[in-house]
């Protein structure tokens, strides 16, 4: 019924990895159809690896953190005592 912390982890971690990599393939296809619209723009490359990889990557190290910090606090929560308390709050 409940899950165990690994678990969830492993989840987050399929999920975000998951987007990012859609969202690199995604992105990259899009910078490959919009190239000639931006060759003008001396200083951004169609391939520019720090954009396609640096970009996505601190996405992702944020998106981890974001989902690992609650998962991990809610994990050590024993879910009988919340629900006592739940209880005892909402009479």
């Amino acid at each position: 019924m409940f899950q165990k912390p690994r678990d969830s982890e492993v989840q987050i971690a399929w999920r975000v990895s998951r987007g990012t990599g859609l969202g690199l393939a995604f992105a990259w296809a899009g910078i490959r159809g919009l190239s000639s619209v931006f060759f003008i723009v001396a200083s951004v490359k169609s391939s520019d690896p720090v954009l396609l990889i640096g970009a996505p990557a601190l996405l992702a190290a944020l998106a981890l953190l974001a989902c690992f910090l609650p998962a991990r606090r809610l994990a050590r929560v024993d879910p009988a005592v919340t629900l006592k308390m739940e209880q005892l709050v909402y009479r």
